[in-house]
Parts: structure tokens; C-alpha cells; sequence
């Protein structure tokens, strides 16, 4: 049952990575226990079908449980996409004792992502839906990548 909700693209995107965050913490239930709220609000919080979205102080909180995760901040690095910007850890939280070879390592690894990615995905002259998705992950990827290669330099005194 959809309850008659149409969300955006934007909006899916923030759902998607909200059920990320919460699964990086191991499931509804224990971030529902976490965050003192009940289960089925953060499923709601969670679902595509729902025009609900989790307040700014609970997505705070929550991403605190999920410092060291993959991705972590999910759900900001998301809003900062929407808003046309990259996310890069001040202080290189990710980066944090790597040399610039290993920085370089993982742009041209995501690089090489996002190519195969493109390969796989080019069927004729366009992309179907799923693998134009697979893509712009493995782009996004790229991103991160290449901004916190920069913030090193930065780092060392440009």
C-alpha cells in the first residue's frame, strides 16, 4: 500500500540513506531503542511510501551512531549532494594519517569504478534505469574520493 504518497527523486534519495544509516547501526529496532523513538517511526522514516522524513536532531544523533561506517554521514552527505555540494571531513576524519599515494589509490580505483560501471551499463547508445543508478554511485564514489585527495593536499600546504 502506497497511502497515495509520490516522492521526488531528492526525497528518495534521503529515504534510501536514511535506511542506510539505520542499517549501518544494525537495524530499526536498535536505533529505535537508540534513539527512544518506536519502531515503526523509523520504519517510517525509512520507507518510500511515507511522506515522513526523520527530524534534523535525530539524524544528528543517529549518524553519531554510525561514525567509522562506510559513508558515514549519510544522510548529510546526501543533503550536501542535493545542495550541490561535496562533503569532505574537516581534519581528514577518512584521511587521517594516509600518504597522498593512498589517496591517489582510491581516485583511481573509483575512477576505474565508474568506467566499468559506464561499460557495463551502455546498452546501444543510452542507459537503462538500474545501471544509470549503479553509475552515479560509483560517481559519487569518485567524488569523495577525488574532494578528500584535495583536502590532503590542502593539508600539506597546497
Amino acid at each position: 500500500m502506497t497511502n497515495g504518497v509520490t516522492l521526488s527523486t531528492d526525497q528518495l534519495y534521503l529515504k534510501k540513506e536514511t535506511r542506510a544509516a539505520v542499517d549501518d547501526v544494525q537495524g530499526m529496532d536498535k536505533v529505535a531503542k537508540m534513539l527512544g523513538r518506536s519502531q515503526s517511526r523509523i520504519s517510517h522514516y525509512c520507507s518510500s511510501n511515507r511522506d515522513e522524513f526523520m527530524p534534523i536532531d535525530l539524524v544528528a544523533e543517529l549518524e553519531q551512531l554510525t561514525v567509522g561506517k562506510p559513508g558515514h554521514p549519510r544522510i548529510t552527505r546526501a543533503l550536501a549532494r542535493q545542495a550541490g555540494f561535496l562533503l569532505v571531513p574537516e581534519g581528514g576524519e577518512k584521511g587521517e594519517g594516509r600518504s597522498l599515494s593512498e589517496h591517489l589509490a582510491d581516485v583511481v580505483g573509483e575512477a576505474a569504478g565508474v568506467m566499468t560501471a559506464m561499460k557495463a551499463a551502455i546498452t546501444g547508445c543510452a542507459l537503462d534505469r538500474n545501471a544509470r543508478r549503479e553509475a552515479l554511485q560509483e560517481a559519487r564514489e569518485l567524488q569523495d574520493a577525488a574532494a578528500e585527495l584535495v583536502a590532503a593536499l590542502e593539508a600539506q600546504g597546497g
